[in-house]
């Protein structure tokens, strides 16, 4: 069976006639030279290239093969063809390939101009059976596209010996690209923005707010939009910042600003008194800052917002950023009233890092009271919110975080939600004073997409986790896409799930302690690679699920795992209660092997399971008749009914009328429901608390 990966998709345009010439010569491997080696590429020597004419896949007359025969050391071995490129321009790469090993052989793009590197990107990694890889990308201001067949070659990591193929490469011209997304016409536009000078300036206290454009105007002392500070001179958000007093904001006017950083050594008075750093529209767009941060180099860069040790009721709203390595970080913590609204961070390594960093017998002095809502965290290395060493009391509100997948796949340990408690410093500084842990975490609406790293043995990202120490969270109406690793991979105790959906991560979720679920998906989960099992459900822990739906993941619905000292139960093996749920799969999952891993540690009550009859067993009971689930392998959220059951309607599974119901209440009402479920006193109580939010007036 052959397989297809669509490595990434640009949004696409309409074109009226789609070019369909193959711009790749000799991607079929039909022409050879004298030496024998395919003609039209460029072979780096140091392994056995040849033409094969026996192993290429079905329709193919011809591929190319790889012999790894030594050990070429850290470096990928390849071969290689340069195209004229047209900037501005939609192309499509499609091609084969297969590994006596997996992720042996792989695809690479390079983007040049003037015969230098400007962008390079590397394509999903080949399976031991013929996999079909599609991508499509703009070729931005690029002259030549370089179009690479490469190979693992390191004897050290076990390379040598092996073989693998490639065939029928070919790149398409498909028109003219999209425009650019927000944040890369940013950065281009950053590269023209030259430093302001400082004459003449003054900042002369108020109390009426400042006020800074890029340039500045008239007498440049912050006073209004007319008499603007410069953000683009050295020095001046700063001095803006530390001459407000509690209760005023810097308003920052539109347009663009280049390496500006910030440290906040001063905030408010309390709720009603606080500090803000406010973006405004003034005619040129957003307030876009751009930094020095280069993903190649992620560790390197510049911070946007420092928080400084114990500042309290500070305020961060509608900023964008892209370039930074940090968009805002606290390395001290002991804040109290930090609010982050519409403060969207693109390009880098990490958007929010928050160290409450109190100490496990003080925490009630650790950061607190703190809201992030309503962000957006687009392409990043490490996390877009990440928080240990005791926060408390934290909401997450309508925030989306999408990693990136392959394409921004520089650093292990990629990873959406972090809430890590006291894990680091137990991982690097065992013998140290131990930290506080985080608590009374609620994630209400939010997103996380796309988290992958594949260069090791287990592949890592995922989507939200709560690591062990860590108490209270609750996730409502939130999303996990896309993930190599868990779409929920969380340690902490207490924890609740409602109208959650995980959708083709390895293990959608992954919960190792404790987890009360209440309509809930969980669908078409796959291993992309890499060692251990893929479930829609695994768990070490004691789970109760409540009318919710597990749909056609790999190998099993649920994986009831034993005890292994890992962060698990101590006391005991998976304990699963399921009630109005359905377990299903329709027979269309190719490595799907059982519903369970253990049935005998699953205990159902009116729980509907189907499998399609098979010579060897029976069919579980009926069809639940899903409206769209069996065409929704690719779904991301529409049409929102897919994993609805025409059968069994409400009464059993996740049902979106369900979730509609929660989504139609206000932040507030969320915040407070969470808050309340927390509190249950056990499963049936928890139960009860949730229907009657979904249903106040019974």
């Amino acid at each position: 069976m052959r397989l297809i990966v669509i490595a990434a998709i640009v949004p696409a345009i309409a074109v009226a006639t789609a070019r369909a010439e193959n711009l790749v010569r000799n991607g079929n491997f039909s022409g050879k030279t004298d030496a024998g080696l395919p003609a039209d590429w460029t072979v780096v020597s140091g392994q056995k290239v040849t033409l094969d004419d026996e192993s290429a896949p079905e329709g193919s007359r011809q591929c190319l093969r790889v012999d790894v025969v030594e050990d070429g050391g850290s470096s990928y071995g390849q071969i290689y063809q340069n195209i004229k490129a047209k900037p501005d321009t939609l192309y499509l790469l499609q091609g084969e390939t297969r590994g006596t090993k997996s992720e042996l052989v792989f695809f690479s793009i390079k983007l040049r101009k003037d015969g230098n590197e400007i962008k390079r990107i590397s394509l999903p990694k080949s399976q031991t059976q013929w996999t079909t890889t599609t991508y499509e990308f703009s070729s931005e201001d690029a002259d030549e596209i370089q179009v690479l067949c490469r190979w693992r070659q390191s004897a050290e990591r076990g390379w040598v010996g092996h073989t693998g193929w490639f065939s029928d490469i070919s790149l398409m011209e498909k028109g003219p690209a999209p425009p650019p997304p927000p944040w890369k016409e940013a950065i281009g536009r950053a590269r023209q923005v030259a430093a302001v000078s400082t004459d003449s300036l003054s900042i002369t206290p108020e109390k009426s707010d400042l006020y800074v454009t890029p340039n500045g105007s008239g007498r440049r002392d912050g006073s209004s939009w007319g008499d603007a500070l410069p953000g683009n001179a050295p020095g001046v958000l700063q001095a803006a910042w530390d001459a407000l007093t509690p209760g005023q904001a810097c308003r920052i006017g539109g347009g663009t600003y280049v390496n500006v950083k910030l440290t906040v050594s001063s905030g408010g008075d309390g709720r009603d008194k606080m500090k803000r750093l406010v973006g405004e529209d003034t005619g040129d767009g957003p307030a876009w800052f751009v930094g020095d941060w280069n993903p190649e180099k992620p560790a390197e860069g510049i911070t946007f917002i420092t928080l400084a040790d114990e500042v309290d009721y500070c305020a961060f709203e509608n900023l964008k950023l892209a370039r930074y390595r940090r968009g805002i970080v606290s390395t001290e913590g002991r804040h109290a009233g930090l609010r982050v609204k519409n403060f969207d961070v693109y390009e880098g390594r990490f958007g929010i890092f928050l160290q409450g960093f109190a100490y496990a017998d003080e925490p009630e002095v650790a950061s607190h009271d703190i809201v992030i809502e309503d962000c957006e965290f687009i392409h990043f290395t490490k996390s877009a919110i990440r928080l240990q060493a005791g926060n408390y009391d934290v909401r997450i509100v309508n925030c989306v975080a999408d990693a990136g997948g392959h394409e921004w796949m520089k650093e292990s340990f990629q990873i959406c939600y972090a809430v890590v408690g006291d894990s680091p410093r137990r991982l690097f500084h065992p013998d140290e004073k131990a930290w506080a842990a985080e608590h009374d975490i609620l994630f209400v609406n939010c997103v996380a997409r796309n988290a992958i790293y594949s260069r090791a043995r287990y592949w890592q990202g995922d989507g939200f986790i709560a690591e062990a120490g860590v108490q209270n969270v609750a996730y409502i109406n939130c999303e996990s896409y896309d993930h190599a690793d868990g779409g929920w991979d969380v340690k902490a105790d207490n924890v609740v799930y409602v109208n959650c959906i995980g959708l083709r991560s390895k293990m959608n979720f992954r919960i190792w302690r404790q987890g009360f679920l209440y309509n809930c998906l969980s669908a078409y989960s796959f291993k992309r690679g890499g060692s251990w099992t893929t479930a829609g459900l695994w768990t070490i822990g004691d789970v109760h699920a409540a009318s919710c739906t597990l749909h056609n993941n790999d190998t099993q619905q649920i994986f009831a795992d034993r005890k292994d000292g890992s962060g698990g139960n101590p006391d005991r093996e998976a304990d699963i209660h399921l009630e109005d749920c359905i377990v299903s799969f329709d027979g269309t999952n190719s490595q799907a092997e059982r519903l369970y891993s253990d049935d005998t540690r699953i205990t159902r009550l009116n729980t509907a399971e189907w499998r399609p009859e098979s010579d060897s067993e029976q069919a579980f009971g009926p069809d639940p008749d899903f409206i769209a689930a069996a065409q929704s392998k690719s779904w991301n959220g529409l049409p929102h009914d897919a994993f609805d059951s025409e059968r069994y309607k409400t009464s059993k599974g996740f049902h979106s009328s369900v979730r509609d119901a929660w989504r139609r209440k206000s932040t507030d009402e969320l915040v407070d429901a969470a808050r309340l479920l927390l509190k249950h006193s056990g499963w049936s109580d928890f139960k009860q608390k949730a229907k009657a939010i979904q249903h106040p007036s019974r």
